[in-house]
């Protein structure tokens, strides 16, 4: 069994909250939704992940930065969606485990936020 991917592990996080996964009907999609997706949902992508280093090679971790896109028919239900996702992630700070995989999310900072929630 491969070793689980942070946006994997994001799912396991964002679905461990009962408020969003009852507002997320299609559930946590990483890369791609499908065309015949059921809405609303949320998809996690990773965007960026650099890696701090030094003349002698990489010290310390990859720095990864995730992108979480929420998707609706409506603006009141992405909203919603928005609002539980927020209350999720901001500050979450522990290990997740999936199986016998462990990764530790440090810490999570909402930034470049847009709309009025």
């Amino acid at each position: 069994m491969a070793t689980p991917t942070l946006e994997q592990m994001l799912v396991v996080v964002l679905t461990g909250d009962a408020t969003f996964d009852a507002l997320a009907a299609g559930g946590v999609e990483v890369g791609d939704f499908p065309a015949d997706a059921t809405f609303p949902l949320a998809q996690v992508q990773r965007v960026d992940a650099p890696r701090d280093g030094t003349v002698d090679g990489p010290v310390g971790r990859v720095r990864a930065r995730i992108q979480i896109d929420l998707w609706a028919i409506s603006k009141p239900d992405v909203f919603a969606l928005a609002q539980a996702c927020r209350r999720r992630l901001n500050g979450y700070a522990a290990p997740v485990t999936s199986g016998a995989n462990v990764i530790e999310i440090k810490d999570s900072d909402l930034i470049n936020e847009q709309g009025p929630l």
